[in-house]
């Protein structure tokens, strides 16, 4: 046992492509939001600090197939639920597969005005604009 299982302490809202934030989610579940080993890399991505996800061995979260703003079918995470921070999925594996501390890792970047603005022809969950300060 490599790894110790996370503490899961944020309610998270997820919600499939195409599907707009002003709808009900499509899936609600506990997750832990860091951005890792804390080693920040900047030129991981130019649109801005990849963030991971961790989630329960199984949870049904799904990433972008293609990174490709024609086929945007990443989901869309509200990280904590209910706080306006939108999350788009960008990849999703699991860490310790088939031992018992198994669970599930997703990279997400916060779906800012210029994330959205670079990568997007439209905004495909119909994201509102970051609140400010974050809360």
């Amino acid at each position: 046992m490599a790894f110790r299982v996370p503490n899961f302490n944020l309610n998270a809202n997820v919600w499939r492509a195409t599907h707009h934030v002003s709808a009900p989610p499509d899936v609600v579940c506990m997750c832990n939001l860091t951005p890792g080993k804390r080693v920040m890399q900047s030129n991981v991505f130019d649109l801005g600090v990849p963030m991971e996800v961790l989630l329960t061995a199984h949870q049904d979260v799904r990433p972008e197939q293609e990174f490709n703003p024609a086929s945007t079918d990443g989901d869309c995470m509200e990280i904590p639920a209910g706080s306006g921070r939108y999350y788009w999925i960008v990849g999703v594996d699991d860490v310790a597969k088939g031992f018992s501390n198994e669970y599930r890792l997703a990279m997400a970047l916060l779906l800012t005005t210029y994330v959205r603005s670079s990568v997007f022809s439209n905004n495909p969950w119909n994201c509102p604009a970051l609140p400010l300060p974050l809360p």
